[in-house]
């Protein structure tokens, strides 16, 4: 008796996963340009504001 715990399933092939795990690899770059993105407008931000009380 076969006491697989997939149950016979073949996860991982098949025609959609290879658009599949493009799009959730697009999904994971595009989320860290964000976060990158406004990490560095924050940064700015936080510049622009020393220099208004430093002058």
């Amino acid at each position: 008796m076969n006491m697989n715990m997939d149950m016979g399933h073949s996860h991982g092939s098949g025609m959609g996963f290879d658009i599949n795990y493009a799009f959730a690899r697009d999904y994971w770059y595009i989320i860290a340009g964000v976060i990158g993105m406004l990490a560095v407008i924050h940064a700015i931000n936080q510049y622009g504001a020393s220099q208004r009380f430093d002058g």
